[in-house]
Parts: C-alpha cells; structure tokens; sequence
C-alpha cells in the first residue's frame, strides 16, 4: 500500500472550513491510523508529515461574574426552586472542579 502526502492533504480538504479542534482531531484520527499502519509494516514513511495542527483559540475565564450571578440567585422570574439549586451549587466547595483550569 502506498500513500502519499497529497491523498492525506485531500482527506482533510474536507476540513478547511471547520473550527481548529475539529481540524485537529480529525489529523489525529489520520495521525494514529498512519504510526498504526506504520508499526505493521503497510508503509514505509509518514505521509503525513505535511500536515500541521492548527492553533486553537484560547477562551479564557469561562467563570460567569459573582455580580451576574447574585442578580440570577434572586430574580424572581425564575422558579424559587431552580433559584435554590443554582445557589446549592454555586456555593459547593467543589464548585472549582467544575470550571476548567488555565493551563
């Protein structure tokens, strides 16, 4: 089997439009196939080794402002009942484990 750097360009053409993490995952998909096929012995080089991962924008705090949310916890438009849930979870210990961490 022969593959080349020009057929692996055209798989992701597919691509060229999509945000950088699909992008990037689909290359990895492509990636893993290639060092796979590699180790049996079905090709020789890596024919993607053109093919570049794309910087992913960075999002940042994803946190929602304390101000925001104190506004929410009391706004009477929403059920009492969801107002105290909000509240239960914002003011668990472990709430930081659910935002995700800068790396």
């Amino acid at each position: 089997m022969e593959l080349t750097p020009e057929q692996y360009a055209t798989v992701m053409e597919r691509w060229h439009l999509a945000a950088a993490a699909t992008w990037n995952r689909h290359l990895s998909a492509l990636v893993s196939f290639t060092t796979w096929a590699q180790r049996q012995d079905l090709l020789a080089t890596n024919p993607a080794r053109r093919l570049s991962r794309r910087k992913t924008a960075h999002r940042g705090d994803r946190a929602i402002p304390l101000v925001r949310l104190e506004k929410l916890f009391i706004d009477g438009r929403h059920p009492l009942r969801e107002r105290l849930l909000w509240r239960l979870l914002y003011d668990r210990p472990s709430r930081r484990d659910l935002v995700p961490q800068r790396r």
